[in-house]
């Protein structure tokens, strides 16, 4: 339980030090807010911040330490329908090409469910206030899981 509440803080910390955060308003088919999932072990989180200017944040997290994290963190400009989800990268924290994707969602009892081509996601209203008491370092997590850390930059 300890670790799912930092992880829970860490998305919240990297959401803030991006610049994001805030809650949920219309007439964007529901999607702006700051979304989020932890895994069940608590130790790794995804986070989604839909801001209502069109732009994005996402920060996918795994705790080091109590007070430590990496993160792999885009950016980018985000569009919906009301069944259709396009977000289109502008910088993130890997290297090589990072292309706009296009997935469906739907939200329903609160939750944002997103189906993609490497499966579904559900993410919960984020409501945790923002921390900074966590050191995040910003990289890149290869297929196996490994983490190398890089800055944030353009996408190329």
């Amino acid at each position: 339980m300890m670790a799912r509440a930092l992880v829970v803080a860490l998305v919240c910390g990297v959401l803030g030090l991006m610049g994001c955060g805030g809650g949920s308003s219309s007439p964007d088919n529901g999607v702006v807010g700051n979304w989020m999932f932890v895994n069940s072990t608590g130790d790794s989180g995804f986070a989604f911040d839909a801001k209502a200017d069109g732009t994005y944040v996402i920060g996918l997290l795994s705790l080091t330490s109590t007070s430590t994290a990496n993160a792999q963190v885009e950016e980018g400009n985000w569009s919906a329908t009301s069944t259709m989800l396009t977000t289109t990268p502008t910088k993130w924290s890997c290297t090589g090409t990072d292309p706009a994707e296009t997935d469906s969602y739907d939200i329903a009892n609160g939750d944002l469910t997103v189906t993609t081509s490497g499966g579904i996601i559900v993410l919960q209203p984020n409501t945790t206030p923002v921390s900074s008491s966590f050191v995040l370092t910003f990289g890149c997590f290869d297929q196996n899981g490994n983490f190398a850390a890089q800055p944030l930059g353009p996408v190329q």
